[in-house]
């Protein structure tokens, strides 16, 4: 990781970090495991919206984005095409193309004044973010569309009306 541009000193700003993994630097070294993961997702949910309909709902077709957005960003670090070289952060690698992903930006903050140490996120990128809020956004979603199935006039039985035991 390099030098830190604090932009609300001691609580947030940019420091670049290269990251070989998935989210939170879990899984190091899986580069390619990941890339090919985003090029399924990056196939998958352009079917999910075009070829099984789901563009016709707005709120996932903008989560389904905001996801697809995330990979992207991220598959384009994965595979080398930023240009980067592993001479500025690894000697040992010199003159190597850098797959992995430019997380740069940098949180840190106290649980309370009393205590001295300060807890750090671990540094991410807006293609990640994108990712998270998205997944959360997604789950959101489906919670919302299983609750009105549930309330649903259909949900009784096949015909929507419900079935009544003394008949």
């Amino acid at each position: 990781a390099g030098d830190v541009l604090w932009v609300w000193p001691g609580h947030a700003g940019f420091q670049l970090s290269l990251n070989e993994g998935a989210l939170f630097g879990m899984g190091q070294g899986g580069v390619w495991f990941f890339a090919a993961c985003s090029v399924a997702a990056a196939i998958a949910i352009p079917t999910w919206l075009f070829a099984m309909g789901g563009a016709r709902d707005r709120a996932i077709t903008v989560v389904l984005g905001c996801i697809l957005g995330g990979v992207l960003g991220n598959l384009h670090d994965r595979l080398g095409l930023h240009g980067l070289q592993w001479s500025d952060w690894d000697a040992a690698r010199a003159g190597e193309r850098v797959y992995a992903v430019r997380d740069f930006v940098l949180l840190a903050w106290r649980w309370s004044p009393q205590w001295d140490e300060r807890v750090v996120w671990p540094n991410f990128n807006v293609a990640d973010s994108l990712l998270v809020v998205g997944a959360m956004a997604l789950m959101l979603l489906s919670l919302r569309s299983g609750e009105r199935r549930q309330h649903s006039p259909s949900a009784g039985t096949p015909h929507g009306t419900p079935q009544n035991p003394a008949e």
